[in-house]
């Protein structure tokens, strides 16, 4: 077992061929960070962050800042280029970048927390990382918060090695304010990285413990105002003992068993190998698990041996495990009280160090089974980068699509129901129907709601459109699909991805409605 000398790591000699190497990784990462950025459309959370940078008349740069509580920092970073530009690939650009950053910044936290080979290893695997690359091409603050996570782990190892002065705990309490101000979930990191600090190195004097407390307490300051938001729209309360906790979120359960094995294998391989995001989240999920056993077997077993020769072989485990585990557990808690969905992208923050312990087990083994699972490695990121690439099946919700295919085919006349995000619709829409929304009931429980909801939205008119986006999340039983169906004759439709789109001209008794009764 090979030993973990943080000393002498930093005092090998660092040449131009290793300047290189580098350079070539960075360049790889940038490449196919690069590659398709402004091809697909805006989806959903992309629309919702571009419509605070573009609210309108009477609302100041500064009001909307202090009213986005998600991801202020990221908004900074947009704000000039999109206002009044439908422009993508201008919305992901500032995630590109800080993805770009993140590789050589993981190089250096690996190789301080293990060794310069492990830092080799990391930095090539966050280059072409599925996982970082779709957050590094998301046009949201998760790219911003793994740097910033990156940055305030390797101070946080830094200042419990060395006895450093206050300045560089106010730098680290500036990159935990600037991790929470990309997105909240990074709030999950702190909360490990102070159990780090209690269980592992625990201050010793009066003067790093005020240190300490300086620190946390100068990011508390710095990202109060929006936590102050959060507290007032997020319901924090359902954790409290006795709270009622049994509404769900999206109208379906907020977390299963399933969701931990799918989140670690996500941060691996990413999202596009496998089954994709629709299909789990179908009724049916576990039949496509099982159709993709013949890839998630062998990509999951391989994920795991270089995972737990990590864990066996580095002396620094236990603060690495904590790292990585304390955020997973605390988003199990708050997804089972139905405070937030468990979603494997509130863990981004884990990954510089979950990635770094990976590089670390994969290192450790000898050359030849290093570089037999080290191929077997890239060739299934390469798969899944393909997937992600090329496939569309495993691409964030393509509106354009559905916009496309109502503008060639609707009529001024025909009514065009979205119930999601109807002004991401509209905003790709060239047609010229009556694009209504669906706000009441946020969520359709029954078919004599859909009846309501529909009966209202088709009065006086001829053709309907239903543009069903995320339909496990406004109409998870399809209530509205099978009304809408029923209206009259379909002539057209559309379906893929997690977008359904039905076209029905309506037969004559009651605009073909059926009664509740029926």
């Amino acid at each position: 077992m090979r030993s973990e000398n943080v000393v002498s790591q930093h005092h090998q000699q660092w040449s131009l061929k290793n300047s290189f190497y580098l350079l070539s990784i960075i360049l790889l990462g940038s490449l196919l960070r690069f590659i398709h950025l402004g091809n697909l459309p805006m989806w959903v959370d992309e629309y919702a962050l571009w419509k605070i940078c573009n609210p309108g008349p009477g609302h100041s740069f500064i009001e909307q800042l202090l009213d986005n509580y998600q991801s202020p920092l990221f908004m900074i970073a947009i704000w000039n280029s999109v206002q009044g530009v439908v422009a993508e690939w201008q919305m992901r650009l500032p995630s590109v970048i800080a993805g770009i950053i993140t590789i050589p910044l993981i190089f250096i936290l690996a190789t301080d927390l293990f060794d310069r080979r492990s830092g080799w290893i990391a930095a090539f695997l966050t280059a072409i990382s599925p996982f970082h690359i779709w957050y590094s091409q998301d046009g949201r603050g998760y790219s911003f918060m793994i740097l910033f996570a990156a940055c305030a782990t390797l101070l946080l190892f830094k200042l419990i090695r060395k006895k450093l002065s206050l300045k560089y705990y106010f730098l680290y309490g500036l990159t935990l304010a600037l991790m929470v101000l990309s997105n909240q979930s990074a709030m999950f990191l702190i909360v490990a990285h102070i159990l780090v600090i209690a269980l592992f190195s625990f201050p010793t004097s009066r003067t790093q413990f005020l240190h300490w407390i300086a620190a946390f307490t100068f990011a508390l300051i710095l990202v109060s105002p929006w936590l102050l938001k959060a507290f007032g729209i997020i319901e924090f309360g359902r954790a409290l003992p006795g709270a009622n906790s049994d509404e769900v979120l999206r109208g379906a359960g907020n977390f299963s068993l399933m969701g931990i094995p799918f989140a670690l294998h996500s941060l691996f391989y990413g999202f596009s190998i496998g089954p994709t995001l629709f299909e789990l989240h179908r009724p049916d999920r576990i039949a496509s698990v099982i159709a993709n056993l013949s890839i998630l077997i062998p990509s999951t077993l391989l994920a795991i041996i270089i995972f737990t020769r990590g864990i066996i072989a580095s002396k620094r485990r236990n603060i690495a495990l904590v790292i990585i585990c304390v955020p997973l557990l605390l988003l199990i808690f708050i997804s089972i009280k139905n405070i937030k969905v468990f979603n494997p992208r509130y863990l981004a923050s884990v990954f510089p160090v979950f990635i770094s312990l990976a590089a670390y087990g994969l290192s450790s083994f000898k050359l030849r089974a290093r570089a037999v699972m080290g191929v077997i490695l890239i060739a299934l990121f390469m798969l899944s980068l393909f997937g992600y690439y090329f496939d569309r099946e495993y691409n964030k919700r393509d509106i354009c699509a559905a916009t496309r295919f109502v503008s060639e085919r609707s009529d001024t006349e025909d009514v065009i129901i979205v119930p999601i995000s109807p002004g991401l619709f509209e905003l790709y829409y060239k047609g010229s129907g009556e694009v209504e929304s669906v706000w009441d009931p946020p969520v359709i429980n029954s078919k004599a709601e859909a009846v309501e909801v529909i009966s209202i939205l088709v009065e006086d008119h001829d053709f309907v459109w239903l543009i069903d986006i995320n339909n496990w999340q406004k109409d998870p039983n399809q209530y509205m699909v099978e009304v809408v169906r029923e209206l009259g004759s379909v002539t057209s439709e559309l379906s893929y991805q997690d977008v359904t789109v039905i076209g029905v001209e309506l037969s004559s008794s009651v605009n073909g409605v059926p009664s509740r009764d029926e």
